[in-house]
């Protein structure tokens, strides 16, 4: 017997733009040395700089820090590429700027330990006046928080045995001789620390699949843990965040293939919440995107670096539902989610943003209008009338709206469209007619008069065929509860799996116990046949 089971589920993806390499966002300018060398990747993290009414970009390869003059992002100029630790070759560099001092670390090829820029004779020159290998030789990342008096450099994932699992802390008040003011153990208390966000006392820490911990620093010698957050909905290797200028939400991303951004209520971190997932790619219907680094702007944006996606600007100002507001696709002629922008850098006077490609070096990318979106979404939703699709959505606001082409694919199928619906009254619908069996994606491409475009987050219908139809609620449902499967028979096996294709779960009839299960995206499957996706979130 064949079933049609209906399950809707927002993917806030989006986009296959195989010949678009960017949406109200433009280059430019892209600085690029073929000669350097490579090994997987040539590039990785970028930082920026400003003085004197000119504007500078520090890219790491993988054996120099780089110091480019980016003020006319159309003639990009290398001033300086710096490295005083001989024989180094590196896939990791971490870069950060205080004051007219840039502070370098490398992480596990190399022995660079720390190294300190003086940038204050720019444009005519930089160069290296600290190397200091007496607490690690080796770091993943540091944070350096300009809050505390004086201000606190952090180091992360040092190959140090006194913290390799905790972080070393440094007093900045002399810029070029920082001063160990703290070698911290979190063996027991959260463990190896990717990367962290500080600020005003409070500690974020990305510390891989344990979720992210939060500490207050005040004593930074003894940190007191104030909260976790584990078990989230698409957990996955916790990996770097930022927080709002306003303190209340964290922007949070997990290096781990198909796991969406998160944005987290951090006002009480006792009680943290994840209070929206969405997810980019480019190369939709694949869904499997990778955000790399997050920083927020203000309280309303948040820019991502995306591997495979380029660089991308996201409106948050209504954190329970972002939307894409630009993006620059560095990789546009990429297949897969490997190589891609590994940083940026958006807090430069101008408000030009900076990019570091693992391939093709660092971009010069701006945003062309903070307010450029046309419509308002009130609503838009797929489902299934058991036949057909059923398309509608409403907005509270439209500027210069043509209209909507609706579009379509089928699971590893490229986008087209199947109608238009013109711009009217504020409430719109259309009808799919029978889509076939299988999974289906729907998107609007809303467009102005002046033949710009905007695309609309993504939504699934999922048709098994058949005439009798399976309803699974809650979806999305609490972690440890369990679901209803409307209309499933009662003798028919099921099991559940996650996004690796592992059965975590297996059963039949109409209850899943849901108490084995963490938050996460599953697949539900009967007979060899994936029905579609059932969610459990915190």
């Amino acid at each position: 017997m064949k079933y049609l089971l209906t399950i809707i589920f927002a993917l806030i993806y989006l986009a296959p733009l195989s010949a678009q390499t960017s949406q109200n966002m433009v280059s430019l300018g892209n600085w690029h040395d073929p000669t350097l060398p490579f090994n997987r990747i040539r590039y990785n993290d970028v930082w920026g700089y400003a003085a004197n009414g000119r504007e500078y970009a520090l890219i790491g390869s993988r054996e120099f820090v780089h110091v480019l003059d980016v003020t006319d992002p159309n003639n990009i100029t290398e001033i300086a590429r710096l490295n005083d630790a001989p024989n180094s070759s590196s896939t990791w560099r971490d870069i950060k700027v205080y004051g007219d001092y840039a502070y370098c670390v490398t992480d596990v090829q190399a022995n660079d330990g720390l190294q300190i820029i003086d940038l204050s004779n720019l444009p005519t020159s930089a160069e290296i006046i600290y190397r200091s290998t007496d607490e690690f030789t080796k770091c993943h990342n540091i944070f350096i928080d300009t809050t505390a008096s004086p201000v606190r450099m952090y180091a992360f994932g040092t190959n140090a045995a006194a913290a390799n699992e905790g972080y070393f802390a440094y007093s900045l008040a002399d810029p070029t001789s920082p001063v160990l003011i703290a070698s911290v153990d979190l063996t027991n208390n959260g463990q190896y620390m990717h990367d962290a966000y500080v600020v005003n006392d409070t500690m974020y820490g990305n510390s891989e699949g344990r979720g992210l911990y939060v500490y207050d620093v005040s004593d930074v010698t003894a940190p007191v843990e104030l909260g976790i957050l584990n078990n989230y909905v698409e957990s996955g290797y916790n990996h770097s965040c930022w927080r709002s200028a306003n303190g209340k939400y964290l922007a949070m991303c997990d290096e781990t293939t198909n796991r969406g951004v998160k944005i987290v209520n951090v006002e009480d971190p006792m009680d943290m919440e994840v209070v929206s997932v969405f997810r980019s790619t480019l190369l939709a219907p694949n869904m499997a995107s990778l955000a790399h680094n997050p920083f927020y702007l203000g309280d309303s944006l948040v820019v991502l670096s995306y591997y495979g996606d380029g660089v991308q600007v996201w409106d948050v100002r209504n954190p329970a539902a972002p939307r894409r507001l630009a993006y620059y696709d560095t990789t546009p002629t990429g297949t897969g989610y490997v190589d891609g922008a590994w940083g940026a850098y958006p807090y430069l006077p101008s408000g030009n943003i900076l990019v570091s490609d693992e391939i093709t070096g660092l971009y010069v990318v701006r945003v062309n209008d903070f307010n450029s979106l046309p419509v308002t979404y009130l609503s838009w939703e797929a489902e299934s009338d058991g036949k057909n699709s059923q398309l509608s959505w409403s907005t509270s606001e439209e500027t210069d709206n043509l209209g909507w082409d609706v579009e379509h694919a089928v699971d590893r199928g490229a986008f087209a469209p199947v109608g238009f619906v013109e711009a009217g009254e504020g409430t719109y619908a259309f009808t799919h007619e029978v889509p076939g069996e299988g999974l289906h994606y729907y998107r609007l491409r809303q467009r102005d008069h002046d033949g710009t475009e905007n695309l609309s987050e993504v939504k699934t219908v999922i048709f098994a065929g058949g005439e009798d139809q399976i309803n699974v609620y809650p979806n999305p449902a609490r972690a440890g509860t369990d679901v209803r499967l409307e209309g499933m028979p009662f003798e028919t096996k099921w099991c559940l799996t996650n996004v690796e294709g592992t059965i975590v779960l297996k059963g039949k009839g109409q209850t899943l116990g849901g108490q084995s299960v963490a938050a996460g995206i599953y697949f539900l499957e009967t007979g060899g046949k994936v029905l579609g996706k059932v969610v459990f979130v915190e």
